[in-house]
């Protein structure tokens, strides 16, 4: 499906290895789980400044850093960073967060049958992500 990854040899360059990108899936759905918060306002706390970071690296702006993420926005944006040649840098940056490397790794993998077998797993994940975003901006507050 995406042949933008492909490499002057005609092989893909995502590695071949379903196994690091499963366990780094499995690590960033463990982080995220709502079985794992007691209150909702504990998960809120984890998951909003993630929301920040992965809308930060979207290229949103300000005002929709806790928009709902939207899986083929991080494909279309590590298409963007693919074709630049800085895809390494948002690797090794992505690395630090568990959840983000997650995403950049399934985004990768898309249209490979690595992402194929990620798939449910990074719908999972998007779907605790975004139960703590908002979808429409809060009207700005008027002055006293």
């Amino acid at each position: 499906m995406f042949d933008w990854f492909k490499g002057k040899s005609g092989k893909a360059e995502p590695s071949s290895s379903t196994g690091s990108e499963e366990r780094i899936m499995d690590a960033a759905i463990r982080e995220v789980h709502p079985e794992q918060f007691i209150v909702d306002v504990d998960a809120a706390m984890v998951m909003q400044p993630r929301l920040v970071s992965i809308n930060a690296m979207l290229g949103r702006p300000q005002t929709e850093r806790f928009f709902a993420i939207n899986f083929d926005d991080i494909v279309q944006r590590v298409r963007h960073y693919h074709h630049r040649g800085v895809l390494g840098q948002l690797v090794q940056l992505s690395a630090g967060d568990v959840v983000l490397a997650a995403l950049v790794a399934a985004a990768i993998q898309e249209g490979h049958p690595t992402g194929e077998q990620l798939k449910p797993k990074t719908d999972f994940l998007l779907s605790c992500l975004n139960k703590y975003s908002k979808n429409v901006p809060e009207p700005m507050p008027r002055g006293r």
